[in-house]
């Protein structure tokens, strides 16, 4: 078995006051198989924002940024990205 971190997509997050931070989603994958035969499972998820704050869902849909208690809502702009 062979684990794997890997970024799967960025979006946006903006405070009450206007303020927005780029959060990126780390994907922890799980390898199950040999060679061209393995197959990857998600694991486990990991939101952070570039400055390396962490960043937690809600149940009501919007975010909490950890250490600041600041909560955030998802704005607009989303990138997936591609391996």
């Amino acid at each position: 078995m062979q684990n794997v971190t890997v970024p799967m997509a960025h979006f946006e997050v903006q405070d009450a006051s206007g303020r927005r931070y780029r959060v990126t989603r780390y994907v922890w994958l799980v390898g199950v198989g040999e060679g061209k035969e393995r197959l990857w499972r998600e694991h486990a998820e990991l939101l952070m924002t570039d400055q390396g704050g962490y960043v937690h869902p809600l149940p009501d849909g919007r975010f909490e940024i950890d250490g600041t208690e600041t909560v955030v809502e998802r704005a607009v702009s989303f990138t997936s990205l591609s391996h």
